[in-house]
C-alpha cells in the first residue's frame, strides 16, 4: 500500500505522508477500487469518487493511523468513527486530468505502464521526480492571476487540496500533445482582455524558473527549453510564446529605419505591438511575419529622389513616369507612413536604367548630336515632358550616344542628362507633346517645387533664380533642407517668361548675339528671368528678321529663315 509514485525507486519524501497514515473518503468503505494512492500527498481527493480525502480524527484531532487493526473510518485514538470531509468533491472539469496523473503515479504496473504509454516520448523519458515537478510547476506557472503573488501566498496554496488537484489536473491536461497545447494555453493567457504587463512577467518568470537547471532537475529544465526556447532568450523577447517575434531595435536595424518610425508604424496600425514591460524602460515585441513584411517591402522601394539624382530629373517628371507606368510606385501603407516622398519599387527603377543604358550605342555620336539637358532647356512656358521622352528612349524611339567626354571611372557626379548625346531633330516631336495631369485623377500630384526643379522648369541657374526671389517673382519658404515654391506660382512665371535658351532654339541664336538683338529692340521688355514672352510673340516677326540679318553678318552664320 505504501508503494512510491510509478513504482520506481524512492519517491519524493513530500510525496507520501506517514506510512500509518489513511486518507478517508465517505464512499470508499466499500470501494472495490486500489485505496494505496490514499497514502499519496499529492493526491487529496479520491479518484474513484473525487471526494476530498481526510486524515485527522475531527472528535480527538489526532492523525488516523492503522495500528490496531480497527478499520478504515474509526480512530485509533479515540475509536471514534471519523465523518467524512464536508467539502465539495473534485470539479468534474478537472477530473480527467487528475485521474490520469494518478494512474502514471499508481503502484499497480499494467496502469501506471498504459498511463505512461499515452505521453509523448519526450515526457516518458523523465525521471518520476522530474514529471511529478513539471506537472505540478505548469499547473501553478499557468494559474490565471491577475496579479504577482508572493512566494510566500504561493506556498501556501501548495498546501490546499484544491489548489493542489486543480494545479495537477491543469498540468496533466498539457502533457498529452506537448508541446503543443502548452503553447496553444500560453497564447491564450497573452491574447486575453485581462492580460497586462505585469501578468506576463509574472508568467514569463515562472516559466523560467520551470527551466532554471539551478533550481529544477536538469532533465525537466531541458525539456521545457525545448518546448518553450523563446522564453529563455532575453527578458524583452521572454514573452514570444505564441510565435516569432521580433525587437523594434531589430526591425529598426534590418529595415534601416529608426525606433521611432517603428512606434509610428504601430501606431498607424501596421503592425501589432505587445508591451511586455512598463516603467522606465518600455519593452515592445512584434510580430516575425508582420516584422518581416514591412522590412521586405521598406528595404524593397526607394525613395523618389534617388531616380531624380540617378537621372538628373526634376521630381514631376518621376510622376511622369510613374503615371506612364515607367517604374512602380510603391503604394503600401508602410510607404505613406514612414515617407512623405513618392517611394518607388527598386526593381523597377533599376531596371529603367539598365534599359537605357542598354539603348546607348555604342558607335561615333553624329555631328549634331548635343547634350540632352542642352536640348531639353530648349522648351519652356510648360512642364516638360520628361515622361514621354524617357520612354521614348526606353523603347528606342530616340537614339542615344555617351558623351565622348564620358568615362566611367570618372564621371561618377556626372549628371546623367549631360552625359547623354542627342539629336535635337529626334526629340521635337516627343518635346512638342503635353503631359495632361487631369488622365491621372486619382495620383497625388505634388502641389510644391523646390528650387533646382524650378530652375529646370524655368530654365535658369541658381544665380538667376536668387535674381527672381529678389525681383519678388516668386517666393521660396525653407523647409527640411531645401527650399520650396508653389508649383503654381512657377508655372505662372515660366508662362509670362521667356529665357535665353527657349529664345535661341526659336530665332536659331547663340547666346550673345541673341542677348545683343534683344538689347536693340526696346519694344521687348524685360523681366527678372528673360523676356516677357508676350512681347516676344508681339515682336516676333521682327525678331526673325533680325535675327537672319546677323546670322548673314557676324560669325559666318549660313543666311535663311530658321
Amino acid at each position: 500500500m505504501a508503494a512510491g509514485p510509478m513504482g520506481l525507486g524512492s519517491p519524493p519524501p513530500s510525496a507520501l505522508g506517514p506510512q500509518d497514515t489513511p486518507h478517508l473518503a465517505p464512499r470508499v468503505e466499500e470501494a472495490p477500487h486500489h485505496r494505496s494512492n490514499w497514502l499519496c500527498l499529492l493526491l487529496p481527493y479520491c479518484t474513484e469518487t473525487l471526494d476530498q480525502l481526510v486524515d485527522t480524527c475531527d472528535a480527538c484531532g489526532a492523525k488516523l493511523a492503522w495500528k490496531f487493526g480497527w478499520g478504515i473510518g474509526v480512530c485509533e485514538g479515540c475509536r471514534a468513527v471519523v465523518n467524512p470531509s464536508g467539502e465539495p468533491p473534485l470539479a468534474e472539469q478537472h477530473a480527467p486530468g487528475y485521474r490520469r496523473f494518478a494512474s502514471v503515479i499508481s503502484a499497480v504496473p499494467s496502469e501506471r505502464e498504459a498511463a505512461l504509454a499515452a505521453l509523448p516520448a519526450e515526457i516518458q523519458a523523465l525521471s518520476p521526480t522530474s514529471l511529478i515537478s513539471l506537472v505540478l510547476g505548469l499547473g501553478h506557472a499557468l494559474e490565471p492571476t491577475s496579479r504577482e503573488r508572493s512566494e510566500a501566498h504561493a506556498a501556501a496554496l501548495t498546501a490546499t487540496s484544491v489548489a493542489m488537484a486543480t494545479r495537477i489536473a491543469r498540468g496533466m491536461d498539457l502533457l498529452s500533445r506537448w508541446p503543443h497545447d502548452l503553447r496553444q494555453e500560453i497564447s491564450r493567457q497573452l491574447d486575453s482582455a485581462e492580460a497586462d504587463p505585469n501578468s506576463r512577467r509574472t508568467l514569463g518568470r515562472r516559466l523560467r524558473r520551470l527551466g532554471d537547471p539551478d533550481l529544477v532537475p536538469a532533465d525537466q529544465a531541458a525539456v521545457l527549453r525545448t518546448a518553450l526556447p523563446e522564453a529563455f532568450v532575453t527578458l524583452s523577447r521572454s514573452f514570444a510564446l505564441t510565435g516569432q517575434v521580433m525587437l523594434a531595435s531589430e526591425i529598426a536595424r534590418e529595415a534601416g529605419i529608426a525606433i521611432d518610425q517603428v512606434r509610428k508604424l504601430e501606431f498607424n496600425d501596421v503592425i501589432t505591438g505587445v508591451e511586455t514591460r512598463k516603467g522606465k524602460r518600455i519593452y515592445r515585441q512584434y510580430p516575425y511575419v508582420e516584422s518581416q513584411r514591412v522590412i521586405r517591402l521598406w528595404r524593397g522601394s526607394e525613395s523618389c529622389t534617388r531616380l531624380e539624382q540617378r537621372l538628373s530629373i526634376p521630381r514631376y517628371a518621376v510622376e511622369q513616369l510613374v503615371c506612364l507606368g515607367e517604374v512602380d510606385p510603391e503604394l503600401s501603407t508602410i510607404a505613406t507612413v514612414l515617407d512623405s516622398n513618392l517611394r518607388l519599387i527598386t526593381t523597377s527603377v533599376d531596371q529603367l536604367v539598365v534599359d537605357l543604358d542598354a539603348r546607348m550605342r555604342r558607335n561615333a555620336a553624329p555631328g549634331d548630336a548635343v547634350q540632352l539637358a542642352a536640348v531639353t532647356r530648349t522648351t519652356g512656358g510648360k512642364l516638360k515632358p520628361w515622361g514621354a521622352l524617357i520612354g521614348a528612349m526606353r523603347r528606342g524611339d530616340v537614339p542615344l550616344w555617351p558623351s565622348s567626354d564620358h568615362d566611367d571611372r570618372t564621371s561618377r557626379g556626372w549628371r546623367w542628362v549631360r552625359r547623354v548625346l542627342v539629336r535635337p531633330s529626334d526629340l521635337e516631336p516627343v518635346m512638342a507633346e503635353n503631359f495632361d495631369n487631369r488622365r491621372f485623377p486619382d495620383f497625388l500630384f505634388t502641389d510644391i517645387v523646390s528650387q533646382l526643379d524650378a530652375c529646370e522648369i524655368l530654365n535658369c541657374n541658381n544665380p538667376q533664380i536668387r535674381e527672381v526671389i529678389g525681383a519678388g517673382d516668386l517666393e521660396f519658404v525653407a523647409a527640411g533642407q531645401g527650399l520650396w515654391a508653389s508649383m503654381t506660382s512657377v508655372l505662372q512665371l515660366a508662362e509670362r517668361t521667356i529665357t535665353i535658351p527657349e529664345l535661341g532654339r526659336l530665332l536659331a541664336l547663340p547666346k550673345h548675339p541673341l542677348v545683343k538683338i534683344m538689347s536693340e529692340h526696346c519694344h521687348v521688355r524685360k523681366a527678372s528671368l528673360g523676356w516677357l514672352r508676350a512681347d516676344v510673340e508681339v515682336n516676333f516677326p521682327a525678331l526673325l528678321r533680325a535675327a537672319v540679318e546677323k546670322r548673314s553678318t557676324e560669325h559666318g552664320l549660313p543666311t535663311g529663315t530658321p
